[in-house]
């Protein structure tokens, strides 16, 4: 009698497990570099969207305060809550509650340009808002208490560890004391906490003068062009920016003073109003919008006043010479006033090629 027998099952050989494992292991080679990159590109965006709330409570403090520009005294009442801690800080500021108007110590990821403060600039002043920074990714500079000089808190290289309450000295807050009406006599100064909100509220910031040449205690990064000695925003700007979100080499968030966010590398003279303050050198020309600015108010792709195809607001589309202010399509040379597309000759006022109401194609009268 016989008895049947069931096939083998044939089963997988060693070198095809380990060609399987090896195919494995190179797809999570691959992978790993991509999921940490979606990771930083993930925390970047929750640092541009927390600043840009944060501008949109700035935006609402000038709506109700008859466009004056906050202080850093309000950085406790002001600003959503956690919107002013970036994920990537693992160590923030912690600014004393009785400094900022809170009610618990406040964490702070990010800098602010000490300018509005210190000049008394009213929103109004600000030209233009679209290029011009209000705060970055940065940390507040603080004190080293062993003596080493100014670091800047998070625990980076020389600065006191644990971030401090206002870089404490003996106790006290170190912060940049700006004299009303004399800011070339900057100095740093080591005050109680329970004043530091007043001095905030006159235009004094917390941490020390950075490089401005006064009587600081901080190096100015070779930055200081020797225009004066007075107070230099930029000199501050780069002692205090962070590119902290590891992405093409280093970038760092900043917010503009139209409430867009972008990433940078560095920050640029352009963003400041008075780079090395108001009797040095100018702010050079900031870039365009980014993105190419839409045609201005009743603007249109064909060159109607007040806009133009990828024109700024009010300007002109590639704005080369003789563009008005009122602008032309390509506005070249000889555009008349409110002028024409490449400003023909005896175009009228207000005429464009393409049809704009007051104005006829080639510039025939109306």
């Amino acid at each position: 009698m016989f008895r049947s027998v069931r096939p083998r099952r044939a089963a997988f050989t060693l070198t095809e497990i380990l060609v399987t494992l090896a195919i494995i292991v190179i797809l999570i080679a691959l992978l790993i570099p991509w999921m940490r990159r979606a990771r930083e590109v993930t925390k970047l965006a929750v640092c541009m969207s927390n600043l840009h709330q944060d501008g949109l409570a700035v935006h609402g403090y000038i709506t109700d305060n008859y466009t004056a520009m906050p202080s850093q005294a309000q950085l406790g009442t002001l600003y959503p809550k956690g919107t002013l801690v970036c994920p990537k800080d693992d160590n923030p500021y912690v600014a004393d509650p009785a400094a900022v108007g809170g009610k618990a110590p406040l964490s702070i990821s990010y800098a602010f340009n000490p300018e509005y403060s210190v000049y008394g600039l009213t929103y109004t002043r600000i030209l233009p808002p679209s290029r011009k920074a209000v705060a970055f990714d940065g940390r507040i500079p603080v004190v080293d208490t062993s003596g080493s000089g100014v670091g800047s808190s998070g625990g980076s290289s020389g600065g006191s560890s644990g971030g401090g309450s206002g870089g404490t000295s003996g106790g006290k807050v170190a912060l940049c004391h700006i004299p009303p009406g004399n800011p070339e006599n900057a100095h740093t100064l080591y005050i109680a906490p329970a004043a530091v909100k007043a001095h905030l509220a006159h235009g004094d910031y917390l941490g020390p003068c950075l490089g401005s040449g006064s009587n600081d205690n901080g190096a100015d990064n070779g930055a200081n062009t020797g225009a004066g000695s007075g107070f230099a925003p930029i000199n501050y700007g780069l002692s205090a920016f962070v590119p902290r979100h590891q992405i093409r080499g280093g970038l760092g968030n900043v917010l503009f003073a139209d409430w867009h966010v972008e990433s940078f590398d560095n920050v640029e003279l352009w963003m400041f109003m008075y780079p090395y303050g108001p009797d040095g050198p100018a702010a050079p020309t900031p870039p365009d919008t980014p993105g190419g600015g839409s045609g201005g108010a009743n603007g249109n792709a064909n060159g109607n006043a007040n806009g133009n195809a990828n024109g700024t607001g009010n300007g002109n589309a590639n704005g080369t010479t003789g563009g008005t202010s009122n602008g032309n399509a390509n506005g070249t040379t000889g555009g008349t006033s409110n002028g024409n597309a490449n400003g023909t000759t005896g175009g009228t006022s207000n005429g464009n090629t393409g049809g704009t109401s007051n104005g006829n194609a080639n510039g025939k009268s109306k």
